[in-house]
């Protein structure tokens, strides 16, 4: 019997090494409209990208609105004490998980480029349905005029905002 417990044991252990774990749940803090922390670890959700806390877009009155900040607030709206899952693959150059998150089944990624409210990240796929259902529909960002956050990034680089 001690013997079976033993074999057992080194099972567990083997496998829980050679299985990366890349699921991570439960309540999550937003840092702003694409990123948010996890137990101790920082999240970058995967294959989106929202207008930064500073950046300001322009609505279809021509009217400046702070759609960093509304990216930011709708995501805490999302996620307030609700139980995400989150699954990774990877990390980015910063250390942060890039992950899907999910709410109830819900892609919170999708949710927010389907608002409006980010865009799909250059180079991916992954939520062109989204974004082109968003900008038919003049929603979020694509009511009026926004730069794309990556080209806002580049262009504030080494500012303080």
């Amino acid at each position: 019997m001690l013997l079976l417990f033993g074999v057992v044991a080194f099972l567990i252990v083997f496998l829980e090494k050679r299985t990366p774990q890349n699921t991570l749940n439960g309540i999550a803090y937003v840092s702003d409209g694409d990123s948010l922390k996890l137990k101790d670890e920082r999240i970058r959700l995967l294959g989106i990208d929202a207008p930064e806390l500073a950046q300001t877009c322009v609505d279809e009155n021509k009217k400046t609105w702070q759609c960093g900040k509304i990216s930011k607030k709708r995501m805490k709206q999302l996620i307030k004490n609700k139980e995400l899952i989150c699954t990774w693959k990877e990390r980015d150059r910063y250390n942060r998980l890039l992950a899907k998150c999910t709410l109830n089944g819900n892609d919170i990624g999708a949710i927010l480029v389907k608002e409006g409210l980010a865009v799909s990240y250059r180079g991916s796929n992954d939520y062109l349905v989204e974004q082109k259902y968003a900008k038919k529909n003049k929603i979020g960002m694509w009511a009026g005029k926004f730069e794309d956050p990556k080209d806002w990034r580049f262009r504030n680089r080494g500012r303080r905002y």
